[in-house]
């Protein structure tokens, strides 16, 4: 049986998507408007809340064969990547995004692992798994000598460390979000998640350690997030309007691809266009994006016994 799409989910991977191309987008914004590329970190979150929201719904038994359908979501696009990274952008380094796919990549495969067991054996106590993994959490971060210049959101093994705490609440309001009612002081809490956020974050000029906070922040954002995108009122007017649907859904759906292309294509060599340059990488971005993804379908099936289906492999929204 298919499963039903989620439109909050769709929204929020658009969003992912916009969120962490402007925070990349500091080179090219001219000044002053470079002051407004951030937001990676919250788009790092949404990407993970997404990717776990599926997680938990089903009970796959064997792990090899749960794991094997990760690689095969994931990897025929890092693969594709690297063939089109050599070829047309002369990457020296594609080799080894082919076999790492890059930091968030690694990082998603290992949670992977925990959330087998916790979709195997305890997929009705996911609050119980984030609390015993926040102790956990909490453990490391004392006993973790940190340097002075200690920057919570930009450590890669910081970023390995609290991501964690999205995917599991990405896996629990897929096993929960029949249950969602959402409501209108949503918004206020989001925007406090926000202000929170960074409150805390550039709070550690003065006390270094007090940054730790933005974490349950971000957890704040993408919740709250999640229940607004998922409002009543947003999804009717989301489904009413068939072209920004398609938009959304097409570079939603792009999420991975955009994720692994984007920083190589990213150059100020246009800068004297501003904001004309934007709007053609963003274009280029999109379009190499969706050629990756139509590559990586085309890899999997001339690795299957079934015949080509075209179609399918440059379908646009999927």
């Amino acid at each position: 049986m298919e499963k039903k799409r989620n439109d909050g989910i769709d929204i929020l991977k658009f969003f992912a998507v916009i969120l962490i191309l402007n925070s990349h987008f500091d080179t090219i914004y001219v000044p002053p408007f470079d002051k407004i590329a951030t937001g990676g970190t919250i788009g790092d979150a949404l990407f993970f809340l997404c990717s776990g929201f599926t997680m938990l719904l089903g009970r796959e038994s064997n792990f090899f064969n749960f794991y094997k359908k990760r690689i095969y979501r994931i990897y025929p696009s890092v693969f594709a990547w690297a063939i089109i990274g050599v070829i047309l952008f002369k990457r020296d380094d594609s080799l080894m995004t082919l076999v790492q796919g890059g930091w968030f990549v690694n990082c998603i495969m290992i949670y992977y692992v925990p959330i087998f067991f916790i979709r195997r054996y305890c997929p009705n106590r996911v609050r119980t798994c984030i609390g015993g993994y926040t102790v956990l959490f909490v453990c490391v971060y004392i006993l973790w000598n940190r340097p002075e210049d200690f920057n919570l959101l930009k450590d890669p093994w910081m970023k390995w460390w609290f991501l964690f705490f999205v995917m599991l609440l990405g896996a629990y309001l897929g096993k929960s979000c029949q249950e969602l009612k959402t409501q209108k002081t949503d918004f206020l809490f989001f925007a406090l998640s926000v202000i929170c956020f960074y409150l805390f974050h550039y709070a550690k000029k003065y006390y270094m350690d007090i940054q730790v906070l933005s974490i349950p922040s971000l957890m704040g954002i993408c919740y709250y997030g999640y229940r607004i995108c998922s409002h009543t009122r947003i999804v009717n007017c989301y489904n009413n309007h068939k072209a920004v649907k398609w938009v959304v859904r097409f570079i939603g759906g792009l999420c991975l691809e955009i994720y692994l292309i984007n920083l190589t294509l990213i150059s100020d060599k246009m800068n004297s266009l501003f904001p004309l340059n934007v709007l053609i990488i963003l274009t280029e971005i999109i379009v190499i994006a969706y050629v990756v993804r139509c590559l990586s379908k085309f890899l999997i099936q001339t690795f299957s016994k079934e015949d080509y289906r075209w179609k399918e492999i440059f379908q646009l929204i999927i």
